[in-house]
């Protein structure tokens, strides 16, 4: 209702637009199917105002993608909106356009592009952990082990001070079975430091 009131106060607010959208989302999540369609329908419809009002508003572009991925069928589903809206994100911010074809990858089970696209996001930018750790969570699902670890490998030289490394050495080690004495180190490393919050 406050998000609702908001939008009613000034209409031409990308920014109210995403967030009542976002919490009709929610809300639909939640609901009965009698209810769900329409508030699905008020949720797209909130998002696509939300970036019709402000074209560069990634994250209007980015529930819209959610929305796609989701919804069903009659509803205005679809992998090639998807798609569409991660094209845009791109156009405006490269690297969450990257994360945004990745989860229309995802989506679509298309594990190869999935994997060209993080291993676009690496080299584009190495820095970045996230595209290791999803790249890595891919091989270890497909159980291609020595892919894996290499990503472990690339990631540890490029972000050595990140603790979280350690752990994930040992979790591929354990999965595996492979490089177990340089798991268990890591695993060990990895408990002498002090966890964060939502850390492992």
């Amino acid at each position: 209702r406050e998000f609702e009131n908001a939008v009613k106060a000034d209409t031409g607010n990308a920014v109210y637009h995403f967030w009542f959208g976002r919490a009709t989302g929610e809300q639909a999540q939640r609901a009965n199917v009698l209810r769900q369609p329409g508030l699905a329908r008020r949720t797209k419809a909130e998002f696509e105002k939300a970036a019709a009002l402000d074209p560069t508003y990634i994250s209007a572009r980015e529930g819209l993608l959610r929305y796609y991925l989701s919804a069903p069928g009659f509803l205005g589903w679809g992998i090639d909106h998807a798609r569409a809206q991660a094209a845009e994100i791109a156009k405006i911010n490269p690297y969450r356009g990257g994360l945004a074809h990745a989860n229309v990858s995802l989506a679509a089970k298309d594990t190869a592009a999935l994997i060209r696209t993080h291993e676009g996001l690496i080299a584009q930018y190495p820095d970045s952990a996230t595209p290791y750790f999803a790249l890595l969570n891919v091989q270890l699902m497909r159980r291609q082990w020595a892919p894996g670890l290499a990503v472990l490998d690339q990631l540890e030289r490029v972000r050595p001070e990140l603790t979280i490394v350690q752990y994930a050495i040992g979790h591929a080690a354990a999965e595996s079975g492979e490089q177990l004495d340089r798991g268990e180190s890591a695993l060990r490393s990895y408990l002498q430091h002090t966890q964060r919050p939502n850390e492992p």
